[in-house]
């Protein structure tokens, strides 16, 4: 009797993003009051909040309707961002 080879099979995940799921305007308010309720003294912990924000409302967008580049937004509000308030 021949040995059974043992297969692996290699396991793919879907990519989670938040953005995807912020559908409406409750969505997005339950999201800001989670936010500040969370970390809303950490600038760094908002500035993702709204870059995921920003991205549930499409870049190109938000972008047109503040007068933005949308690289800009892109720059000012990735993942990692970590803002510097200045006066």
């Amino acid at each position: 009797m021949a040995a059974k080879r043992k297969t692996t099979r290699k396991v793919t995940w879907a990519r989670y993003d938040t953005a995807d799921y912020l559908k409406t305007p409750a969505d997005v308010a339950a999201f800001l009051q989670l936010c500040f309720e969370e970390d809303g003294e950490d600038p760094a912990f908002i500035a993702r909040f709204l870059g995921i924000l920003a991205r549930s409302q499409g870049m190109a967008e938000l972008a047109s309707k503040t007068g933005l580049a949308r690289e800009g937004l892109y720059r000012s509000l990735p993942p990692t961002a970590i803002p510097a308030w200045t006066h």
